[in-house]
């Protein structure tokens, strides 16, 4: 069961755990700040266990079994618990995973974050201990107003040629958030755990909920938009946005985003950040591109299969 600890104080994990190899990691203390950025629910399908590696670095493992798998049934994160380490992963700490997500009874395990890559390639401690890339993400920022602007001129050209049908509905998604995060999991987009942390401000990268929307058209949400935005650094990040499947490459895209940067025009932003799909947003990426976007990460998911 995953322990935390609101007093701001040291808590230490007395758990030790053998890998197959009989190489034992001894118990390290572990801040409760630490053990909070384990983005997963504190229940029975949760493990966390901390651990100095041979590196000397210190490492705190969060691994979490889903209850209602959409995929995947099983995620995981490394936490680097010395800030000089240079990544969070390491051949010793992804071989723990791997023996604690399989006493767990989890079959395919995946990375909980995007990771990105090192050095333009993939992280040659995953690829080592046999995890694939999955689900490659482009990382783009592009001046706020910019973009803004083109979004606003696609939506009004396309309601200029009745491609918008009358009818639709703009609602915060804060008053449909359950139906949201349905639909979210169940296409493997966003774990229901993921999204309610985000959504009650318990993430490095919450919602920011009076910009977050969803479009409702003939009583069915066909369009979901969810963003943080970052006020330290003057930017708009779009999190998530999900179209119905019959509604793709459609007028729903238009009215998302032009939408979600309206409202962005009536707060401090200098750039948009966002993540998309090379092979799914080419509608966006050509938008983004012809706004100035530049590519500032590529990341990925890494997947294996795990034995029985």
């Amino acid at each position: 069961m995953k322990t935390t600890s609101h007093i701001p104080t040291s808590t230490t994990r007395r758990t030790r755990y053998t890998l197959p190899s009989n190489k034992t990691f001894e118990p390290t203390n572990v801040t409760s700040e630490a053990i909070r950025s384990i983005p997963f629910p504190d229940c029975e399908q949760t493990r966390i266990h901390a651990f100095p590696s041979q590196r000397k670095t210190s490492y705190l493992i969060g691994v979490h079994r889903l209850s209602n798998p959409a995929k995947e049934d099983g995620r995981f994160v490394i936490r680097n618990l010395n800030e000089s380490g240079s990544h969070n992963f390491s051949g010793d700490s992804l071989q723990c995973v791997k023996k604690i997500a399989s006493d767990m009874g989890i079959r395919q395990l995946v990375t909980q974050e995007k990771l990105p890559l090192f050095k333009g390639n993939d992280l040659p401690a995953l690829i080592s201990a046999g995890f694939k890339p999955i689900d490659e993400s482009i990382t783009l920022r592009v001046p706020f107003t910019l973009f803004a602007r083109r979004a606003t001129r696609i939506a009004k050209a396309l309601a200029k040629k009745n491609k918008i049908p009358p009818g639709y509905k703009v609602v915060p998604i804060k008053e449909v958030s359950n139906t949201a995060m349905k639909i979210l999991h169940e296409s493997g987009m966003m774990d229901d755990y993921d999204f309610r942390n985000k959504f009650k401000g318990d993430s490095l990268k919450s919602f920011s909920q009076d910009h977050c929307l969803s479009v409702l058209f003939m009583g069915e949400m066909v369009g979901i938009i969810l963003v943080a935005k970052h006020t330290e650094i003057k930017t708009y990040e779009i999190l998530i946005r999900w179209v119905e499947k019959n509604f793709r490459g459609s007028w729903v895209n238009a009215v998302l985003i032009n939408e979600a940067v309206r409202q962005g025009l009536e707060i401090d932003i200098d750039f948009l950040c966002f993540n998309a799909n090379s092979e799914r947003h080419q509608e966006t990426l050509h938008l983004a591109k012809n706004a100035g976007a530049e590519i500032i990460a590529k990341s990925r998911r890494y997947s294996i299969t795990l034995n029985s």
